[in-house]
C-alpha cells in the first residue's frame, strides 16, 4: 500500500519533467540521415531480393542522427578466397561521416564485422566495413547485423 502510494507520488512529480525532455529530444535534429553503403560485389550479395544497387542500398546502410549512427547490414558472403581481415566488404558513400572509433559486432559463427573509422592512420580505410575472422565466416549464409557507433559531424 505504502509502496504504491510512493510510486504514484513519484510519477505525478516527475511526469511534467519527462514531457519537457521528450519534447526537446523530438525537436533536435529531425529525421536521421541515411547513407546507402556501396558493396564489394565480388565478395557479397544482397541478403534477399536480388543484387540491384537499389536493393543493396535498402539492406545495407548507415543512419546517423546527432552523432549516433546505426550500421545495418543484410548480406551473403560469396567467397572467402583471397580475403583477409582488412578486405572491405562495403564502402561508405563520399558524403557519409566516419565513425569515431572501431565499432565491431561478433557474428554467430565466430566471424565479425567492423568499421575502423578514424581510429586508424590510413584514411583510405577509414570509410569502409570489413569482415574480421574471415576464416570463421560461412559462404552463402545470410548475415543480418546491426552495429551502433558514434560518428563525426561532417564527412
Amino acid at each position: 500500500m505504502i509502496n504504491s502510494m510512493i510510486k504514484g507520488a513519484f510519477r505525478r512529480l516527475i511526469k511534467p519533467y519527462l514531457r519537457i525532455v521528450s519534447n526537446k529530444i523530438n525537436k533536435v535534429g529531425g529525421q536521421p540521415q541515411t547513407y546507402p553503403l556501396i558493396p564489394n560485389k565480388a565478395l557479397v550479395s544482397a541478403g534477399d531480393g536480388g543484387d540491384s544497387d537499389d536493393n543493396f542500398g535498402k539492406r545495407n546502410y548507415i543512419s546517423i542522427k546527432n552523432g549516433i549512427g546505426w550500421l545495418h547490414l543484410d548480406f551473403k558472403l560469396k567467397t572467402k578466397d583471397g580475403i583477409s581481415w582488412n578486405t572491405p566488404l562495403f564502402e561508405y558513400p563520399a558524403n557519409c561521416p566516419r565513425c569515431i572509433g572501431i565499432a565491431e559486432a561478433s557474428l554467430w559463427d565466430g566471424a565479425s564485422v567492423f568499421m575502423a573509422g578514424r581510429s586508424i592512420a590510413n584514411d583510405s580505410l577509414s570509410k569502409k566495413v570489413f569482415c574480421g575472422s574471415i576464416a570463421d565466416a560461412t559462404v552463402g549464409r545470410r548475415y543480418i547485423i546491426n552495429v551502433v557507433s558514434f560518428f563525426e559531424d561532417e564527412p
